[in-house]
């Protein structure tokens, strides 16, 4: 087991609280890079079942799994955020495509009767000069 975490109790002896700690903060470097529960457990070389089980008792370790799992979608809102705040048009395009989809997507619809309809343009999002 990584960093000498306590190992598992063979005999059904509870862990202590400061065991349990240990071995949740084992999981915290994985869980913030994304990975679902059962993966952080295996990477971390923790006993998945334990660790549910707390999760299950305990609502605000729950919630603390949750918020280290969408760390890493925080930060890659921030980094599309910044381009799109530094005037990046192809990531201004990218995100309105995919979050005003009913305005901008690029998808072609079909009608019923296979008639192809025309897909919508994407706003031009480059700024007029002509006004500077």
């Amino acid at each position: 087991m990584p960093k000498n975490l306590p190992r598992p109790n063979q005999q059904g002896k509870a862990y202590t609280k400061e065991q349990r700690q240990e071995i949740i903060g084992s999981l915290k470097p994985y869980l913030t890079l994304g990975y679902d529960l059962k993966n952080a457990c295996i990477l971390a070389q923790v006993t998945y079942e334990t660790v549910w089980e707390w999760v299950n008792k305990d609502n605000a370790l729950l919630i603390k799994i949750k918020a280290w799992q969408n760390m890493v979608n925080a930060k890659a809102r921030q980094n599309v955020a910044a381009s799109i705040n530094e005037g990046d048009t192809q990531e201004s395009k990218w995100w309105l495509e995919r979050k005003e989809k009913k305005t901008f997507s690029t998808r072609t619809d079909i009608t019923s009767d296979g008639e192809r309809l025309i897909p919508k343009p994407i706003l031009d999002v480059q700024q007029d000069d002509s006004n500077s």
